[in-house]
């Protein structure tokens, strides 16, 4: 949110082709405790980890809801994507576990 009186000021994309957008670039902050921020991590090897997709959802709005976007922008699977809240547990000798570890959303 940019507010010129706290000498916040910059570009902002409104509208545009070919920025890759699914939904729209701007949205009313008075809606921001209405949206969850969502932040999907791949989970390879300890070199491959890293966010994949990142989008703003409303509450309201299903984990299908949010695998449908994220399929929808990656091109992975639906049935190959596991979500979940945390990412997965330790093992007894501190390395993180697969993703077979974690209990999947439905």
């Amino acid at each position: 949110e940019f507010d010129a009186r706290f000498g916040e000021a910059g570009w902002v994309l409104v509208h545009g082709p070919g920025f890759g957008l699914a939904g729209p670039a701007l949205i009313d902050a008075a809606q921001g405790d209405d949206l969850l921020d969502v932040r999907v991590m791949l989970l390879q090897g300890e070199d491959e980890t890293g966010i994949v997709f990142e989008s703003l959802f409303s509450r309201d709005r299903t984990v299908r809801d949010v695998k449908k976007a994220l399929c929808k922008a990656t091109g992975l699977t639906e049935h190959h994507c596991c979500l979940s809240k945390d990412p997965p547990a330790l093992s007894p000798q501190g390395i993180r576990l697969g993703a077979d570890y974690m209990p999947e959303l439905p």
